[in-house]
Formats: structure tokens, sequence, C-alpha cells
């Protein structure tokens, strides 16, 4: 796992909600869901910066069937261009490429 992009899009503390508490909700957006968030997606930003969706195991996969059936077979860029990390969320794999690291730390 790629601890830059972990510390990056926050990934190593818990999200917390305006009353202080931890949320982790699934953030699938097009109908409510309160399952726990249990996968994550890391996306790139227009401004180079990194976004996290969290989701629950149903809506994750989901979400990537819906990109692999749909946006896979019409795009020709290479899949670390649409996401950066994926999988469960305290064990995130971090695709070849997806961030350039210093390891001399």
């Amino acid at each position: 796992m790629d601890v830059d992009i972990i510390r990056q899009v926050g990934l190593d503390r818990p999200v917390h909600d305006e009353t202080g508490g931890e949320d982790s909700r699934c953030m699938f957006s097009d109908t409510l869901c309160v399952m726990p968030a249990t996968h994550a997606l890391v996306l790139p930003e227009a401004d180079m910066g990194v976004a996290e969706y969290r989701y629950c195991v149903r809506h994750y996969v989901l979400i990537l069937a819906e990109f692999l059936d749909i946006h896979v077979p019409v795009c020709s860029n290479p899949i670390v261009e649409h996401y950066l990390a994926f999988g469960e969320i305290n064990d995130l794999e971090v695709l070849s490429g997806a961030l350039e690291s210093d390891d001399s730390d």
C-alpha cells in the first residue's frame, strides 16, 4: 500500500461528520444507503489532487461494474487515469504509476 496516497486522501484517519462523530456511511449518491463504508475508490482530480469515495461492498461493486461495462469499452485511456487506488479501506491497492512517490524517506 502506498502511504503517500493514503495520507493525501486522508484514509489513514476516520472521516468525521459535522457533529464530530465518525461518519462511516456509504457515499453512494443515486439512493440513500445507510450501510457502513468498507471499500474506497481514489480518483484523480482535475487540479492534480485526489478525491476518495467510500462505499459499502454492494455499491463499490456496482460502481466498478458500471465502469467496466459502460466506460471501458469506449475509452482508450489506461485505468490509472480513472482510479488511483481501490479496495478495502484498510488495505487499498494502489495502481502502478498512480503517483510518483519519493521512497528516500
